[in-house]
């Protein structure tokens, strides 16, 4: 299965789901009308890129936030401690000794 659309301009490309035959060709629809039926998803994603030039459509602008990521502090933080820390727990010597 595989869908991918842009419910903006009423846009999508669908190959095996319940709106389209299980043949393996991908299907171009807009407002819900197929336009075009494609083997290939390169020529598929081609004729859709197209579409949304020609439509003027731009993706809002996502502000960047200032919250921090505190899954990825706590890793850098555990990486820290780990590297300080870690020698303690090793055993003495190196390979083979």
């Amino acid at each position: 299965m595989y869908r991918r659309s842009l419910p903006q301009i009423n846009l999508s490309i669908e190959r095996n789901t319940d709106k389209v035959p299980c043949d393996g060709k991908y299907y171009l629809f807009k407002d819900g009308v197929i336009l075009k039926i494609y083997c290939s998803k390169a020529k598929a994603d081609e004729h859709f890129k197209k579409i949304v030039d020609e439509s003027g459509y731009k993706p809002p602008k996502v502000e960047p936030s200032n919250q921090t990521n505190e899954a990825l502090d706590r890793f850098l933080s555990d990486r820290i401690i780990f590297h300080a820390e870690g020698a303690k727990y090793r055993g003495k010597g190196g390979r083979g000794r």
